[in-house]
């Protein structure tokens, strides 16, 4: 009876010891970083997560694979390498994509600054200098306010002085612009800045056409009375090499 009772007991403890399959470790760290990935969408330095979670997905699915007995934690590699890959695909499309059209809007608001000042409406043009919070309506009331404000007649006299704007406002009509490079767009103190080069080309008295090239800094803030986004023009310049600026 003693050994019919013992023989009971060894048997489910060796089918136990048989059924026993370890966990992979390396699977739960993938699942851990997979879980993390979506942090690439921040920064792309951050893309060197999925990038990790990816290698250790694979690497546990591998080890996975070449256990005996096989160790758990295949679904949860499996679950990693998916998100990772997702994460490592999908970041870098929403980055390019948020950089194009933030390019393209700033763009947009430097050739409206080069169309005021080349179409003799530099007042309108300083305006667009200002924090929007304190920024006039562009209309022809515009030329009343500097008349009789003596402060915002010096503001935008000095504007004006400035050799690149001098120079656009005398050009007037004459002169073409077009986009020629992006030195750089990003963001500094929580603006996003944007350095944009334009070159200019218009045909001097002896009809001949010449080119220089200007350099538009622009910023991006947020009206707080309003919650929404407006660009202001933080400066302009010329007379450069355009091969000469980095950002």
């Amino acid at each position: 009876m003693v050994v019919e009772s013992e023989t009971r007991w060894i048997e489910p403890l060796e089918e136990q010891i048989a059924e026993y399959r370890p966990v992979c470790g390396m699977a739960i760290v993938a699942l851990l970083v997979g879980i993390l990935s979506p942090l690439a969408f921040f920064h792309p330095i951050l893309w060197l997560i999925p990038a990790a979670g990816i290698s250790l997905a694979l690497g546990a699915i591998w080890r996975i694979a070449q256990s005996n007995p096989p160790a758990v934690g295949r679904p949860a590699a499996v679950a990693a390498l998916l998100l990772s890959v997702w994460s490592i695909t999908a970041a870098p499309a929403y980055t390019l994509t948020s950089q194009t059209l933030l390019e393209r809007e700033a763009c947009q608001f430097a050739e409206q600054v080069l169309k005021l000042l080349t179409d003799d409406q530099p007042h309108k043009a300083y305006q667009l200098s200002r924090q929007p919070h304190v920024r006039l309506p562009l209309d022809d009331e515009l030329w009343a306010v500097y008349a009789r404000d003596s402060s915002a007649r010096e503001d935008f006299e000095a504007f004006v002085q400035r050799p690149a704007v001098r120079t656009l406002i005398a050009l007037g009509s004459r002169a073409t612009f077009r986009h020629f490079r992006t030195v750089s767009l990003g963001t500094n103190f929580g603006r996003l800045r944007a350095q944009l080069i334009y070159a200019v080309t218009f045909v001097d008295e002896d009809g001949k056409k010449k080119s220089f090239f200007v350099l538009l800094i622009v910023e991006r803030d947020v009206v707080k009375d309003r919650r929404q986004a407006a660009w202001i023009l933080s400066d302009i310049l010329g007379g450069f090499n355009p091969d000469e600026i980095t950002g």
